[in-house]
């Protein structure tokens, strides 16, 4: 047996044939050589499909693609395209939502949670309100029409310069924080400490 653990054939001499378990010992090496090279070509991949990726959001943000946020915090509402059938929206958590100028008639925001939203300049009119929870929500020169808010939380909220007309506010709870353009509407309960869902 030779030192490199293969055997020999016929006498001992230097010339001799050497078996077929050489090449079986080789060919193990050759296989470990090749292990060892592959993680080495799943890092070279990696990188090329980082270097990839990185082009292409280059190329996407000098189109336009990736908008870099507004500095200004507050930014309006998306409108809704004409003749479009009203928004149906009933329980969805708004609270604290910038939804500036939001043009929504007919919208159906049934128990909503639109505690702390900023609503200014909505146009809310016909809204189905009932039962939301308006905490502190600022309705500031909005057109809230027509709209029902029977059963709604509005301590707190602030209707100064609103469009009230014949809006329905049917057991809505406000508090002495409620701000309205000419004194509470007919039907509101003032309840500062009264239990809500909200």
């Amino acid at each position: 047996m030779a030192s490199d653990g293969s055997y020999f054939v016929g006498d001992a001499s230097p010339n001799a044939v050497r078996a077929p378990c050489q090449y079986r010992f080789m060919g193990a090496q050759q296989t470990r050589r090749k292990r060892l090279q592959l993680p080495s070509l799943w890092i070279v991949f990696a990188n090329v499909l980082l270097l990839v990726v990185a082009i292409l959001l280059v190329v996407d943000n000098r189109e336009g693609g990736m908008r870099q946020p507004s500095a200004t915090p507050h930014r309006k509402a998306q409108q809704p395209a004409a003749g479009t059938a009203p928004v149906r929206l009933v329980g969805i958590n708004l609270s604290g939502q910038h939804l500036l100028e939001l043009t929504a008639p007919d919208a159906d925001l049934s128990g909503a949670n639109l505690n702390d939203a900023d609503l200014v300049g909505a146009e809310l009119a016909a809204a189905l309100l009932s039962g939301a929870c308006l905490r502190g929500a600022v309705f500031i020169r909005a057109d809230l029409s027509r709209a029902h808010l029977d059963g709604a939380d509005v301590r707190g909220a602030d209707f100064t310069d609103a469009t009230l007309t014949h809006a329905v506010f049917n057991r809505a709870i406000y508090n002495d924080r409620t701000r309205w353009p000419s004194g509470p509407p007919a039907g509101a309960i003032r309840a500062p400490g009264a239990p809500h869902n909200c």
